[in-house]
């Protein structure tokens, strides 16, 4: 697993986490969010190593198969863009067709 790759989960973990098991959550917390390693894993909650490294591959399917239906981190990503393009504005003076459209925009996404 790469960096932004893990970066993206541990998005989607903070976001879809509640979702899961609490199993499944305190596995996946542990690998993603603490680095510990799957033989650690397996030891401290008494699974095999490879029962740990299934759990983690199946949340990791989860929480990208939740994003592909809810959109939830995509919606927040495209919110905080568009808060951005009208913060981003040098001043506000002249530019209300602008703020409009843009919070247009956003309330569209929410």
């Amino acid at each position: 697993m790469d960096v932004l790759e893990k970066v993206n989960l541990t998005i989607l973990f903070d976001i879809y986490g509640e979702l899961l098991t609490e199993k499944q959550r305190n596995i996946y917390e542990m690998y993603i969010n603490n680095d510990v390693g799957l033989t650690e894993i397996g030891e401290s909650l008494g699974i095999s190593r490879q029962a740990a490294k299934d759990t983690i591959t199946k949340v990791s399917q989860q929480l990208l198969a939740y994003e592909t239906k809810l959109k939830l981190k995509k919606q927040f990503t495209d919110n905080n863009l568009l808060i951005d393009e009208i913060l981003g504005l040098e001043t506000f003076d002249g530019k209300e067709q602008e703020i409009r459209v843009t919070l247009d925009k956003l309330k569209k996404n929410l």
